[in-house]
């Protein structure tokens, strides 16, 4: 890498190849230097300011309360995302396969390795058991991911119950690149655009998927007021897209108590749907309760699918699910490869239940809290969540005895760089604290453009 200085103004390239392993590294050490020089107390607010305004004039914000963006980028290259996606494609067809497998076993009435494993579950079988599927069982998800000191991206944590992030990431990644250090930074790179970069790609996912469907309308239901972010962008993107004819239906966004089935129809607010997208606390759904029959029993229906099944809503989105994945008796039984072995022990950071450690791993565990983090394995935003070397030795040891009980995992630490507090100068000589936190961007390279 060759960085020099000229006239106060950064000019840097890169003179690694294309498929070096360090390129990240070496992008990103560019950009961040691109960044602390360009960077000025006046230039900070201005692009905050724009950010918030470009936001705000699309009414988007996060249940309520303002939507933070970072203005400092976390560099990705093309060939890294390429990798990383491949490896999470490979997990979630495990994942596909491992609730298959738990859903012919509940069928054939087996009491298997998976129904005894996902036993916490067992309120829930009866509706996995019971739904009719035309697609796989997780068609939406997203993986809690972090880059480590050593630039590996691992998963923590699977999402594939009502998985977010399908419209507001785009609308929030173009606002920033249109900031004034967002322009700045992607002066002379050249990015690569994938399907979340795109604000009406989901949309258009949704309705691809209602082609074969005599109803194309698709129904977004949330339940009793929880979850409602991104649910006002989507329907105006819907109706935006069939407005210009590029999509045939439209988005019904509605309560779960608002789904009706009338003869193997499926209705949502009086609309025939051939699709439900799910935004719901899976915990919150009693399947004795009487007024959520209509919406259980459409996921029995003929041309009615749930984007994500009862399965990916209770056993995708478990944390045990990585647990499952890293069990070898589990990875018999499902038929991992030794290709998906890989994947999982590159992505996924080892996950064990608590329940399953014999006296020896459980007192490493114990002794050794700063290499571990204890989870609840069916709670979600962080509720829960006990970081080992962020605690005293006495907490650790009674949170790990209590999970035990309570279908509690165990997972690795992984070593997250953080970055530092910039302080820059204002106009008036005073300093200003940046807080540096990342924001999404891919590059396939870092080429400084023709003058």
């Amino acid at each position: 890498m060759r960085i020099s200085s000229d006239n106060d103004k950064l000019t840097w390239a890169v003179s690694l190849a294309s498929n070096s392993p360090h390129l990240d590294v070496a992008v990103e050490s560019c950009l961040t230097l691109r960044y602390l020089n360009a960077m000025t107390a006046e230039i900070y607010a201005s692009s905050q300011n724009h950010v918030r305004s470009a936001l705000a004039k699309r009414g988007i914000d996060f249940e309520g309360r303002g939507l933070p963006v970072s203005l400092r980028p976390t560099v990705i290259s093309a060939r890294m995302a390429d990798e990383i996606k491949r490896d999470l494609s490979v997990v979630r067809n495990c994942i596909n396969r491992l609730i298959e497998t738990l859903r012919a076993d509940l069928h054939s009435r087996k009491n298997s390795i998976l129904v005894n494993f996902f036993s916490f579950y067992e309120k829930w079988y009866p509706l996995i058991l019971q739904e009719r599927r035309c697609i796989d069982d997780i068609m939406l998800m997203r993986f809690d991911t972090a880059r480590t000191a050593r630039h590996v991206w691992k998963a923590m944590e699977p999402n594939s119950a009502c998985p977010g992030g399908v419209i507001h990431c785009a609308f929030s990644r173009d606002a920033w690149a249109s900031s004034e250090i967002g322009r700045t930074l992607c002066s002379g790179l050249e990015l690569v655009n994938a399907a979340i970069d795109d604000p009406y790609y989901f949309v258009r996912f949704l309705d691809g998927l209602t082609e074969t469907r005599e109803n194309r309308n698709v129904a977004i239901c949330n339940y009793r007021g929880v979850y409602t972010h991104e649910l006002n962008s989507l329907q105006k993107a819907s109706e935006k897209l069939q407005s210009q004819g590029v999509t045939a239906g439209r988005i019904v966004v509605c309560d779960a108590r608002d789904i009706h089935v009338d003869k193997n129809v499926v209705l949502a607010a009086g609309a025939p749907v051939g699709l439900i997208y799910n935004k719901l606390d899976p915990l919150a759904v009693a399947p004795e309760a009487p007024d959520l029959q209509h919406w259980i029993a459409a996921s029995r229906a003929d041309g009615c699918d749930f984007l994500n099944s009862f399965g990916a809503f209770y056993i995708g989105e478990a944390k045990s699910v990585f647990a499952a994945l890293w069990r070898e008796d589990i990875q018999r039984e499902i038929g991992v490869s030794a290709e998906e072995k890989a994947a999982i022990k590159r992505r996924i950071c080892q996950t064990r239940r608590v329940c399953d450690l014999e006296l020896a791993a459980m007192r490493e565990v114990i002794d050794n809290r700063h290499k571990y983090v204890l989870k609840k394995d069916a709670v979600t935003r962080g509720i829960g969540v006990v970081v080992g070397h962020e605690t005293d030795a006495r907490h650790w040891a009674d949170t790990v005895d209590a999970y035990r009980d309570r279908n509690g995992v165990v997972q690795e630490a992984i070593d997250i760089p953080t970055r530092a507090l910039w302080k820059q100068p204002t106009a008036a000589g005073a300093w200003k604290a940046i807080t540096a936190i990342s924001a999404p961007m891919r590059s396939s390279s870092a080429r400084r453009s023709p003058a």
